[in-house]
This record gives structure tokens, sequence and C-alpha cells, in this order.
């Protein structure tokens, strides 16, 4: 993960971990859904949302943003390196 931090590329992009649960992971590449996770670039002063969106999740599809192990929402501003994890709905 420490190779992610501090990695601004040109053109203001940058990459982070994304870890997607449950129902969420058909969003992945085939190749990711056993992990759950991807490395993405995202760009500069993008918001959990614009990830979201990247990846093609609905946000009616997700109860809990999590960035770094703190509780956050689809408007949190990334930062390179962040470990952004994303949870479905639940039934209950």
């Amino acid at each position: 993960m420490s190779e992610l931090k501090n990695t601004l590329r040109e053109g203001g992009k940058y990459m982070i971990h994304v870890n997607l649960y449950a129902a969420l992971r058909r969003y992945l590449p085939t190749a990711c859904r056993e992990s759950g996770s991807i490395i993405i670039e995202a760009a500069e002063g993008g918001k959990v949302m614009d990830v979201m969106r990247q990846l093609g999740i609905n946000p009616d599809e997700v109860q809990l943003v999590v960035v770094n192990g703190i509780d956050g929402d689809f408007s949190r501003t990334l930062s390179p390196g962040d470990r952004l994890s994303l949870f479905p709905q639940w039934l209950g």
C-alpha cells in the first residue's frame, strides 16, 4: 500500500485501492471479483462518488463508505494512496 502513497501522476492523477464487498463485487473486472479489490487511477480532488461513477456503481446500492478505516460519505475527497471500501445495502 505504501507504494501508492504520494504517487501523484502527470495530469493530477493518482492511484487508490478500492475494496468492494458482497453484491458490489459484480462491478469489478472478472479477474478482480474473487479478491474484491482493485487499484484504480483517480483524479486529483476526486470524491468517493467519482470513483463510484468510474466503476458504474449506483449510490442506492451502497450503505457504508469507509476511507482508510474511517466512516466516510459520497462527498469525501480522496487522496493519493487512500483505501476506499464500499459495502452494499443490507436486508433487515
